[in-house]
């Protein structure tokens, strides 16, 4: 009895019609995926889902501690890209060190002074982060959460950010990469801040 019933299991699962499948797009020719083109803006996305884009100069006053903003990528032309499968991710070229000592976290420039002063440090990479590609208002967008902290000088950093698909696998790069630069611009004569 118990070899009927699994050599009609066995038949039963080797059937033309699978049920259960998972279809993975490869790509049809081999070739390189079409690269798509996108640009990289400075600006707020507001609760009425509106990106408002402000200047890649973020002013600071010598009271201001941080200015929070988000960096969006929007690309030009989807071709037959499906934009729920997309993933951007951002980085950049500014880190800084977070401490931990017995007497709380503390923030450093260079991971040299934080390890000379706390007994722990993590490098924090300034606007990293992974993003879907979404509908907004005014089209879809990526977002990137950012920000200037004041360090007691104007300093600039490059934000980068690059498109991949991830229907195939393995999953496609599908940009080059695109970049943004934002200066971080300290005015001690401000007695108001932009962008907060």
């Amino acid at each position: 009895m118990r070899l009927m019933l699994l050599s009609l299991l066995l038949l039963a699962g080797c059937g033309t019609e699978d049920l259960h499948t998972i279809e993975i797009e490869c790509a049809k020719d081999g070739g390189p995926p079409r690269l798509v083109d996108a640009g990289l803006t400075v600006g707020t996305l507001n609760v009425n889902s509106r990106f408002i884009e402000e200047d890649t100069i973020i002013e600071m006053g010598d009271a201001t501690s941080q200015i929070l903003f988000q960096v969006a990528l929007e690309i030009d032309e989807l071709f037959d890209y499906d934009p729920e499968l997309l993933r951007i991710e951002y980085s950049s070229d500014q880190s800084e060190w977070i401490g931990l000592s017995t007497s709380g976290t503390s923030i450093y420039e260079m991971e040299e002074d934080c390890l000379a002063d706390t007994v722990y440090c993590k490098e924090i990479i300034v606007g990293e982060g992974t993003s879907g590609y979404f509908e907004v208002a005014t089209g879809m967008l990526a977002i990137q959460n950012a920000y200037c902290r004041n360090m007691g000088k104007t300093y600039a950093y490059t934000i980068t950010a690059l498109v991949y698909d991830i229907r195939p696998w393995p999953i496609e790069k599908i940009s080059e990469q695109f970049s943004i630069e934002i200066v971080c611009h300290l005015d001690p004569d401000m007695s108001r801040t932009s962008g907060q």
